[in-house]
């Protein structure tokens, strides 16, 4: 087993579900949140988390807000704690202006188009682990 956490908000339980399963294949501890506003206390109860997988479109919250609310939160608690977060969306980051910003905000490091493979998520989550490890100069 990793010793990378990741966290997987998506409103669509399938697609929530399918993703854990994957992770779990892959060897990832994993958490679950149908929305961003429970994503968001999920992330904030449980500090070990070093991924998110959010989905773009939600109803509670959406995956743009829920970036900068756990961006915001980062900051505020001073903990020098910063997740990598990758948006999970049906549409290319080019038709959307909102996606878009946060990937030149460096905000978001990816995004992960559905419908997606193993070998999707896999990329995806290894490329959060690099980034990660570059971050904090340490094996993970």
């Amino acid at each position: 087993m990793n010793k990378i956490k990741i966290l997987v908000i998506d409103d669509d339980s399938s697609v929530r579900e399918l993703t854990v399963d994957i992770l779990d294949a892959l060897g990832y501890e994993s958490i679950q949140a149908d929305d961003g506003t429970t994503g968001l206390e999920a992330y904030k109860q449980n500090t070990d988390i070093s991924i998110v997988l959010s989905d773009m479109n939600m109803k509670e919250m959406d995956g743009d807000k829920l970036t900068d609310a756990i961006r915001a939160y980062e900051v505020q608690t001073q903990s020098g704690r910063r997740a990598e977060i990758a948006i999970i969306t049906g549409l290319p980051a080019e038709s959307q202006p909102r996606l878009q910003r946060l990937l030149q905000e460096d905000t978001i490091y990816a995004t992960l188009i559905k419908p997606y493979l193993m070998a999707d998520i896999e990329k995806v989550v290894e490329e959060g682990v690099a980034r990660l490890k570059n971050a904090y100069q340490e094996t993970i």
